[in-house]
C-alpha cells in the first residue's frame, strides 16, 4: 500500500515541508514561466543570458539549463546554480510558494507525488485529533479499568488533523501553476 493510498496527502499539510514545497516547484514550474512572474525575459535554452540574480549589464554570463530535475540557471560569473524556488526565496516572485505548491500538488499523480515525498523525504507527523485521549483508554483497558467498547467509542471520535490548506487536496480542479 502506498502513502498516497492511505490518505496522507488528504490530511498532513497543515504546513507542508518546505523541502517538499521547493522539490515540487523546482521540478515541475519551467524557469521561463516563473521568470515571468517576476518580469524576466530569458532567452531560449541554448543561449547564454544576463543573471537575473544580480546586477549585470555588461556580458551576459548565464546560461539556462533543463534537465530530469527540472530547470537551473548557472551563473559564471557568482559560480552558482539557481532553480526557480530561487525567485520566491529572493522575493522576486511575490506570490506564496505554499500556495503555487498546492496548485502544482493537485494536478500531480499518485506516484509522482509519492515520489517527491520519497525524494525529500518528507515524514507524516501529525496525529488525528483525538488521538491522546485514544493513547489514554488504551492505557486503562490495558490496565483492566475500561472494557473494549470504550476502546471502540475512543477510535470514532479520532478525526484527520486539517487546517484551511488541506481541504484543497480534495479539489480536482486545473488551475494554472503560477
Amino acid at each position: 500500500m502506498s502513502l498516497t493510498d492511505t490518505g496522507f496527502f488528504m490530511d498532513v499539510f497543515d504546513d507542508p515541508p518546505k523541502s517538499l514545497v521547493r522539490y515540487v516547484i523546482n521540478r515541475y514550474i519551467p524557469f521561463h514561466v516563473a521568470a515571468r512572474q517576476a518580469d524576466i525575459e530569458l532567452p531560449p535554452y541554448e543561449g547564454s543570458c544576463f543573471c537575473p540574480f544580480h546586477a549585470n549589464t555588461d556580458t551576459p554570463a548565464a546560461k539556462l539549463y533543463r534537465d530530469d530535475d527540472g530547470d537551473s540557471i548557472y551563473c559564471f560569473a557568482e559560480q552558482r546554480s539557481y532553480r526557480p524556488f530561487d525567485l520566491f526565496r529572493l522575493a522576486m516572485i511575490r506570490k506564496d510558494p505554499t500556495t503555487v505548491f498546492l496548485r502544482i500538488w493537485l494536478q500531480l499523480s499518485a506516484s509522482k507525488r509519492e515520489q517527491a515525498v520519497q525524494e525529500t523525504n518528507a515524514v507524516h507527523d501529525h496525529n488525528p485529533l483525538g488521538w491522546d485521549e485514544l493513547q489514554r483508554v488504551l492505557h486503562l483497558y490495558k490496565d483492566g479499568t475500561v472494557q473494549y467498547i470504550n476502546i471502540c467509542e475512543a477510535l470514532l471520535q479520532l478525526q484527520p488533523n486539517r487546517s484551511g490548506l488541506t481541504a484543497m487536496f480534495t479539489s480536482t480542479t486545473s488551475q494554472p501553476l503560477i
